[in-house]
């Protein structure tokens, strides 16, 4: 009968043996571990070091990770040469920087004919509408229920999202009722928001500015 091997690193488990007699040395997730490792004591209550206050489970092979998954960074500001390499591996390409935002990596959305950016808020990384991004940037907070309109009426070309392009417009008057009047009329959305900014300040019912805007709208038919 072939004698048992254990794991090097000291923990006592048993390993496995080949037909051909062979084994490894370690149990697998074991060779980093000092000799004379021994398991963490079942009783003792582990936390996340980077001081969420989470508390960590041990793995099966008794081992316990320092971090929670993704908080080995947390609250520490990435190079900019880190972000560039991690976007390399993660995408398989080069990062396209944002011309009107800081060290800031954007992307086109195929989908949505868009450029997006991912940008940090509230501690987390998250991707949005690059327009948006600029405009909050440069003019400050988007009030609820509004968004970067384009003036020119096109956003597919980075140099679309410059800062004197864009406009705080209604949710519903950028996606609804630009398009539609500018099929109606047959005319661009630049003319549209060229007619919508001529409009008087003083004007603030959507009804008479939908009107007025209709108005101005029929003299370039």
């Amino acid at each position: 009968m072939e004698d048992k091997k254990y794991c090097e690193c000291g923990c006592g488990g048993e390993l496995k043996i080949w037909k051909n007699n062979r084994t490894s040395f370690f149990l697998r997730g074991h060779h980093m571990r000092k000799k004379g490792w021994s398991p963490p004591d079942p009783n003792e209550i582990h936390y996340c070091q980077c001081g969420c206050g989470t508390e960590i489970s041990p793995l099966p092979n008794g081992h316990v990770n320092d971090y929670i998954k993704g908080h080995h960074l947390k609250g520490s500001k990435l190079s900019l040469e880190y972000r560039i390499e991690r976007t390399r591996k993660r995408w398989g390409r080069e990062p396209v920087f944002s011309p009107y935002l800081e060290e800031t990596f954007i992307s086109y959305d195929k989908k949505m004919k868009r450029w997006t950016a991912c940008v940090k808020e509230n501690g987390k990384w998250k991707m949005v509408m690059h327009a948006n991004a600029v405009y909050k940037n440069r003019f400050g907070e988007i009030p609820k229920g509004y968004v970067a309109h384009h003036k020119d009426g096109k956003h597919s070309k980075i140099k679309d999202d410059r800062p004197e392009n864009l406009m705080l417009l209604p949710d519903e008057w950028n996606l609804r009722f630009f398009p539609v009047l500018a099929k109606g009329f047959g005319v661009s959305e630049k003319i549209v928001t060229d007619c919508y900014l001529a409009i008087p300040s003083d004007i603030s019912d959507d009804e008479e500015k939908f009107s007025q805007l209709c108005s101005l709208l029929t003299e370039h038919r």
